[in-house]
């Protein structure tokens, strides 16, 4: 284990306020380790990515926990998959294409809007190779909402973007990034 990390239990998404856990598992029998994470309690709203192994060997996938923290003022936020994004780059800075990509229809039940309290913590550990849109099951074989291969050896950014909607015409934007190494 990782200096720093916490073994649980792997989570669709778990939520953390007041020193408190709050999940849900698809099986309940993975593990992966959970970065404990500093919260500055004056920084607002926040984007906060982490990868479970800094490098893969193919045909291994890059797994990252993606964190939206609130060190201000309680706010509504919006879990709805939309409004994630997550992109690759070469070290070049040549965008990788997805290898699988589906539209989502624009109406697939409620969004999700819960309230994020001073110091709570949503997170969410996805898998590169199949990123789920957050309704119903998907998987390698069962459809992802997109996905991306990493065969060839290198480094890799990874940049996470969390659009944060705001009334009236301007969208903000919370953005972090980080680097895969992929190894022969």
């Amino acid at each position: 284990m990782v200096k720093g990390m916490a073994r649980i239990p792997v989570f669709g998404f778990f939520v953390v306020s007041f020193g408190m856990v709050l999940g849900c598992s698809p099986t309940g029998t993975e593990t992966a380790a959970v970065p404990v994470l500093s919260l500055p309690l004056d920084s607002g709203l926040g984007l906060e990515t982490v990868l479970v192994r800094d490098s893969i060997v193919p045909p291994d996938s890059p797994l990252l926990w993606v964190f939206l923290k609130n060190g201000g003022a309680p706010r509504q936020v919006n879990l709805h998959p939309d409004a994630f994004y997550i992109s690759v780059e070469t070290s070049t800075g040549q965008r990788l294409d997805p290898v699988e990509a589906r539209s989502m229809d624009d109406f697939l039940g409620l969004m999700v809007r819960p309230v994020l309290p001073r110091g709570g913590v949503f997170g969410s550990l996805v898998s590169l190779d199949c990123v789920d849109n957050g309704y119903g099951r998907s998987g390698p074989g069962l459809g992802c909402y997109y996905g991306y291969r990493f065969e060839t050896p290198g480094d890799y950014r990874i940049i996470t973007d969390y659009r944060l909607e705001e009334t009236g015409e301007e969208i903000v934007h919370l953005v972090d990034s980080l680097f895969v190494t992929v190894i022969p």
